[in-house]
């Protein structure tokens, strides 16, 4: 997570890409690399991601939040803001 907050992404996802292979619930992880992937401009794969975050943990409500944010930049409004409202 260090290099995630030090804005270090691309060494952040080479990290996280390997986590959901051993440790396929853990939701920060995945999280977090819906976000990254949202950042690299790849919102498909974003909800992709944190959709597996909020089938795994429905409650996480960061993880709404992102996938709010990434469905917004898919132009998905209606489903963006309900997420956000979450």
């Amino acid at each position: 997570m260090s290099h995630y907050r030090a804005g270090r992404l691309a060494e952040a996802k080479r990290l996280y890409v390997g986590i959901p292979s051993w440790e396929p619930k853990n939701v920060v992880a995945l999280n977090l690399l819906g976000v990254i992937e949202r950042h690299e401009g790849n919102a498909r794969r974003a909800t992709e991601l944190i959709g597996k975050v909020i089938d795994t943990k429905s409650d996480y409500a960061n993880a709404h939040n992102n996938l709010g944010l990434a469905l917004l930049m898919l132009d998905n409004y209606c489903a963006g803001f309900q997420e956000n409202e979450w």
